[in-house]
């Protein structure tokens, strides 16, 4: 369908004359975790616009689980997309079929968070929502009833949303503009079942009070420190902590968690693999500090309000958490970040310069900082 910026007539929950109505917005992102968790201030500043808006959030299953604990959400919707930016395929209609069916509906509008995304915005307009907000990038935009221009580089993915969910605002027709983007503590909010895992595992590690929670790994090697760097800075913070820091991971991370730990020389504790996506929400909430490379763990970590240390090597520090309470340590070559994590011009998908260049101390030193 051709992008268009024309109104449709079903948006009018706010026109004059109008009856009450609450609008039914879907809000899509297949995409990593980090990616989706960011999204969530601007999906809290639109419940402030529109108080009665009905809204629902699609992503991937692990960022979707994240998304079931985002109070301001109403429903959520875990769907087994193809990979990021990636489309259906020839031979997937049962899955695209099962997907539609899952959303449910019906929907005023949809707004496409992803900006090359043609699963999507297959999936949108195979679901009929007529109102279809994106960016005009080249695998998105056949699939937009309304179109925007493609987001400047080094723009942060909240600030992307921000933008088209206040073009959503405006096919609603409702008064006023987006609120400015709120803090992205409190976005996610462990359940007392979350609790009570954080507790059984913490209890089993012998950690009943958690200080510094080190994450070695992320989605892209490209952007991982060499792990025995963190048992090096569990090293350097002994002193500092009452207990040792605990070192978290997927059950993918497992070696990395584990060369980490040995390197610590009983400064530290492997948990890899033992906590759920809202597990690890809860550990992140008891905990004084969070560090570790870019990734969705720490993103889950500043959504829940703890402050973090992040090494920002090859991805670019725009899409982290703010100052004072987050901060970034990077090495600033003029290269980076070059934001090429499958193909970085150094040609270095493990530990690339930016990466390896970052000395211990310096991490060890912003924990400390943050730590008080």
């Amino acid at each position: 369908m051709a992008a268009t910026s024309r109104p449709y007539p079903v948006m009018t929950a706010f026109g004059p004359g109008t009856p009450p109505r609450r609008p039914r917005i879907l809000v899509v992102r297949p995409d990593h975790l980090g990616d989706v968790v960011v999204t969530l201030p601007a999906v809290a500043a639109l419940r402030s616009a529109v108080p009665g808006a009905v809204v629902t959030y699609a992503a991937s299953p692990p960022a979707a689980e994240a998304c079931r604990r985002c109070p301001h959400l109403d429903h959520v919707i875990a769907v087994a997309f193809p990979g990021p930016g990636r489309a259906w395929g020839a031979f997937a209609d049962a899955e695209l079929r099962a997907a539609v069916a899952a959303l449910g509906g019906p929907y005023d509008l949809a707004v496409l968070a992803r900006p090359d995304d043609p699963a999507s915005g297959t999936l949108c307009a195979a679901a009929g929502v007529p109102v279809r907000i994106g960016f005009a990038t080249p695998q998105t935009l056949p699939f937009l009833t309304r179109a925007l221009p493609p987001p400047a580089p080094g723009l942060s993915v909240a600030e992307t949303t921000g933008r088209l969910l206040a073009a959503a605002l405006a096919e609603l027709g409702a008064p006023g503009a987006l609120p400015p983007l709120p803090a992205r503590d409190g976005t996610i909010v462990p359940t007392a079942a979350d609790r009570a895992e954080a507790a059984a595992v913490l209890a089993e590690a012998g950690v009943p009070d958690p200080e510094v929670v080190l994450h070695p790994g992320s989605g892209w090697p490209v952007k991982n420190w060499p792990p025995a760097r963190w048992g090096l800075v569990a090293r350097r913070l002994r002193g500092r902590l009452r207990f040792p820091a605990l070192v978290a991971g997927t059950a993918r991370e497992r070696p990395l968690v584990e060369q980490a730990v040995r390197a610590s020389r009983g400064t530290a504790v492997g948990i890899a693999g033992r906590l759920s996506v809202g597990g690890l929400a809860a550990l992140h909430a008891r905990a004084r500090v969070v560090a570790g490379v870019d990734s969705g763990a720490l993103h889950l970590a500043a959504a829940v309000g703890t402050p973090t240390v992040a090494l920002y090597g090859p991805g670019s520090p725009a899409f982290a958490p703010p100052p004072p309470r987050h901060r970034v340590v990077r090495l600033g070559l003029a290269c980076s970040p070059c934001g090429r994590l499958e193909a970085p011009p150094c040609g270095r998908i493990l530990h690339p310069a930016c990466v390896t260049g970052v000395p211990a101390d310096a991490i060890a030193e912003a924990v400390l900082a943050a730590l008080g």
